[in-house]
């Protein structure tokens, strides 16, 4: 069965990329990791992909998202679909994959359970406790800590760079949370990621997160 983590919800992300070395030691010979990333997989409310024109209302706009690790393929029928949809005005398929279909069930159970979930993660981001100060930080270390009166998040690269960002998610307000395995922060809302110095690398968010300080610091 397919296990699904969301982003910023799940353990330490450190584990996955170990267990991923461990498997190819064993089983390859001289094997070395030379490099580690990692990606989201997007889905939607009923595990298709959402392939065509945004909406009734939107008929110039086209969507093409929602692949579930199926890109290739994915995005080749995408391909197909949306050219079918611009050149002769309509695919065979085009109705299935309408971004703006919607299935009573289990797609509305699915909505409010998702949001429910939104819902928890910000609450929850609020109210939690602060891990750790700043100067109990090792390099290469990232944590929530507290600064200047309020919440906020801390990085320390490998040369005591110190960089203390607000960790309130740019998009709606949820807490984000430090990803040990890919150093961002990470939103377990909607899965916005930002580096540690608070750049948006992926959305929905537009905005970065504010940079609260940066400095060298001596330990």
């Amino acid at each position: 069965m397919e296990s699904i983590i969301k982003l910023g919800q799940g353990e330490d992300t450190r584990i996955y990329y170990e267990e991923l070395e461990a498997y190819g030691t064993k089983y390859f010979t001289s094997f070395d990791v030379k490099n580690r990333w990692s990606a989201q997989d997007l889905t939607t409310l009923d595990n298709l992909p959402y392939i065509g024109r945004l909406s009734p209302l939107h008929t110039d706009l086209f969507v093409a998202t929602g692949y579930r690790k199926w890109g290739m393929t994915g995005g080749t029928n995408a391909g197909i679909i949306l050219a079918n949809v611009i050149v002769h005005g309509s695919d065979e398929f085009e109705s299935v994959f309408l971004p703006s279909r919607v299935h009573a069930d289990p797609s509305i159970r699915h909505f409010l359970k998702e949001n429910l979930n939104v819902a928890s993660e910000l609450i929850k981001g609020k109210v939690s406790p602060d891990e750790q100060s700043i100067n109990s930080l090792k390099n290469d270390e990232g944590a929530a800590v507290h600064y200047q009166g309020k919440k906020a998040g801390a990085y320390r690269d490998n040369d005591g760079q110190i960089f203390i960002v607000d960790t309130t998610c740019t998009h709606i307000g949820c807490e984000v949370g430090w990803n040990k395995g890919d150093r961002t922060w990470d939103c377990p809302c909607h899965g916005s990621r930002f580096s540690y110095s608070g750049d948006v690398l992926e959305g929905p968010a537009k905005e970065p997160l504010p940079l609260l300080s940066h400095e060298k610091t001596t330990t």
